[in-house]
């Protein structure tokens, strides 16, 4: 890690831009240090946080009267099902409960009912 850092204030000590804040704003290269840091963990936080379970994000949309956001979600999480062995019985369960819960159409319960039979007989 302190390699890193060290290399990382090497670059900036060479940089143009970095050594003009450096004689107007005056900061120490502990500070830049210290900003490189808080950077980094928020920038990894940010990812962990982001990239968590998204598919829970596109079972919102089955509640869509539209017809072509309701099997655009669908279709999104059979895809998701069909490519993750772990999440493929979370998904059959959140479309079952939207299958069960919401009010759906006709043309809608038939094309869920479908890919869940579809994602069901997925063998990995």
């Amino acid at each position: 890690m302190k390699r890193l850092f060290s290399g990382i204030s090497r670059l900036f000590q060479r940089s143009k831009t970095f050594l003009g804040v450096l004689k107007y704003k005056k900061i120490s290269k502990a500070e830049a240090i210290k900003i490189q840091r808080e950077t980094y963990n928020s920038s990894r936080a940010c990812r962990r946080n982001t990239f968590d379970e998204t598919y829970l994000d596109i079972a919102e949309f089955l509640r869509s009267p539209s017809n072509e956001v309701f099997f655009s979600a669908v279709s999104d999480l059979k895809n998701i099902a069909m490519n993750s062995a772990r999440k493929k019985s979370k998904i059959i369960k959140l479309m079952e409960n939207a299958l069960n819960s919401y009010d759906l159409s006709e043309e809608q319960k038939k094309y869920l009912v479908d890919n869940i039979d579809e994602i069901s007989n997925i063998t990995y």
